[in-house]
C-alpha cells in the first residue's frame, strides 16, 4: 500500500512540476488547467486521508505492541523472581540432599557395624547356647552340690547367678542390636526416598522456570521486532503524509492562482471586469502598482501602472471604447497608446512591439491596438499598463 502510495504522490509532483513551467495565453486554456489542478488537489487529499488512516492504525498497533512489551516486561521480571527463588530452593534441596547424603553414609557405615557386632553376638550366643545343650544344668547343680561349706555354697550360688544373668544380658543385646539393625535400614531407606524426591523435585522445578522464562524472552524479542517494524512504518507514513501536505498546499496555491489568472483572462474581449474595463491582454500580472524597486535603475520608485506577462507579438486590447488620444513613441514607455474612455477616464498600452492605431482612431471595447513588445526602458516583452482618472494615476485593479 506504502509503495503505491509514493508512486501516485510522485506523478503527482511531476505534474505539478510540469504545471508551474506552463502558461496559460488563454482562458480556455486556464480553465483547463484549473480543472486538472483541481482534479490532482482531490486525488491528494484523498491520499492524505489515506494516508492519515494508515499513519493512525500503525500509531495505534504501535501502542499496542507498547503494552505487550511492557506487560512482558512485567512477566519476566515476575519469571526471572521465580527462577531466582527456584534456584534459591533448588540450592536448599541440593543442601539438604548433601545433609542426607552424609547421613546415610553415615547410618550404612552404622549399620555395617551393627550387623558386624550382631554376627559376633549372635556368634558368642549360639557358642553359649551350645555349650548349656552339651553340658545341660548338670553342672551348674554338680557345683552347688560339691560345694564343702556354706561359704563355698553361696560362692557358688553367686557364680551361677552371674552366669545365668550374662546369658540374659547376651540375649538382651543380640536382640536390641537386631532392633537398631532393622531401624537403620529403615531409617536409610527412608533417606533413599527423601532424597530421589528432593532432586526430582528441585530438577522440575528449575527446568520450568527455565522453559518459561526462554519461552516468555522470545516472545519479548518477537514483540520488540515487531515494535521496531511498525515505529519504521509510521515514520515512513509520517513523511508520505508531509509529502502529501506540501502537495496538497501546492495545488491549494497553484488553484487560486489559477482561479485568479482565469478571472483577469476572461476579461480579454470577452467581459469586463467589475470597474467595466477589459483585461487588456492575455497574460498574468507580475508586477502590482505603488512604490517598488527599479529593475532598471534601482532605488524605491513608484509604479504607476501595473505589469502583466506576454510573448512578444501578443495582442493587446481596448480595455473600453473611446478615442486614440496618443499612439507612438513616449522616451521610457516605448510604444505607447493612451485612449479617452471620457469622463477623465484615460487607459495607457506601454512597451508594444508594434501599433494597431493611429492618433484620434475611435476604437471599441477589446479591439486590437497593439502587440507585446519590450520598447523603451524594458527588461523583457510584457504590457505595462495604466489607468489614470484625470491625469493621476490610479491602480488598475481597483477596476477588477
Amino acid at each position: 500500500m506504502l509503495g503505491r502510495v509514493v508512486r501516485v504522490l510522485a506523478v503527482l509532483l511531476s505534474l505539478v512540476v510540469l504545471s508551474t513551467t506552463a502558461s496559460a495565453h488563454t482562458s480556455g486554456e486556464i480553465r483547463e488547467k484549473l480543472t486538472d489542478t483541481r482534479d490532482r488537489l482531490a486525488e491528494a487529499e484523498r491520499g492524505l486521508g489515506a494516508v492519515k488512516e494508515q499513519v493512525g492504525t500503525a500509531e495505534q498497533q504501535l501502542a499496542t505492541a507498547d503494552q505487550q512489551l511492557l506487560s512482558l516486561e512485567a512477566q519476566l521480571r515476575e519469571q526471572e523472581a521465580q527462577l531466582a527463588a527456584a534456584r534459591a530452593a533448588y540450592a536448599e534441596a541440593q543442601a539438604r540432599t548433601d545433609a542426607a547424603t552424609r547421613e546415610l553414609q553415615a547410618v550404612t557405615d552404622r549399620l555395617a557395624r551393627t550387623q558386624q557386632e550382631l554376627s559376633d553376638r549372635e556368634r558368642r550366643f549360639d557358642d553359649r547356647v551350645a555349650s548349656a545343650y552339651k553340658y545341660g544344668n548338670v553342672g551348674i547343680a554338680s557345683a552347688l552340690v560339691g560345694a564343702e561349706d556354706v561359704s563355698d555354697f553361696v560362692n557358688t550360688m553367686y557364680y551361677v547367678r552371674s552366669v545365668m544373668k550374662s546369658d540374659r544380658g547376651m540375649i538382651d543385646d543380640v536382640t536390641e542390636t537386631a532392633r537398631q539393625v532393622a531401624a537403620d535400614r529403615a531409617a536409610a531407606d527412608r533417606l533413599r526416598d527423601e532424597l530421589t524426591a528432593e532432586e526430582v523435585e528441585a530438577g522440575r522445578l528449575k527446568a520450568d522456570v527455565e522453559a518459561a522464562t526462554e519461552a516468555k524472552r522470545q516472545l519479548a524479542e518477537m514483540v520488540a521486532n515487531e515494535r521496531a517494524q511498525r515505529a519504521t512504518l509510521v515514520q515512513q507514513l509520517e513523511s508520505t503524509q508531509a509529502d502529501y501536505e506540501a502537495l496538497v498546499d501546492g495545488l491549494e496555491a497553484e488553484s487560486a492562482k489559477l482561479t485568479e489568472e482565469l478571472k483577469r483572462s476572461e476579461y480579454v474581449g470577452r467581459k469586463p471586469g467589475k470597474g467595466g474595463l477589459l483585461w487588456p491582454t492575455a497574460g498574468q500580472r507580475t508586477s502590482g502598482y505603488g512604490f517598488r524597486t527599479h529593475p532598471i535603475y534601482g532605488g524605491r520608485r513608484m509604479h504607476t501602472g501595473i505589469d502583466i506577462s506576454g510573448g512578444t507579438g501578443q495582442p493587446i486590447v481596448a480595455a473600453a471604447k473611446g478615442k486614440v488620444v496618443s499612439a507612438g513613441w513616449r522616451g521610457g514607455y516605448g510604444l505607447t497608446v493612451v485612449i479617452d474612455h471620457g469622463g477623465g477616464l484615460h487607459t495607457l498600452y506601454a512597451h508594444q512591439s508594434q501599433l494597431a492605431v493611429r492618433d484620434g482612431d475611435v476604437v471599441g471595447q477589446g479591439q486590437k491596438v497593439g502587440e507585446v513588445g519590450s520598447t523603451g526602458n524594458s527588461t523583457g516583452p510584457h504590457l505595462h499598463f495604466e489607468v489614470r482618472v484625470n491625469g493621476a494615476p490610479r491602480d488598475p485593479m481597483d477596476w477588477y
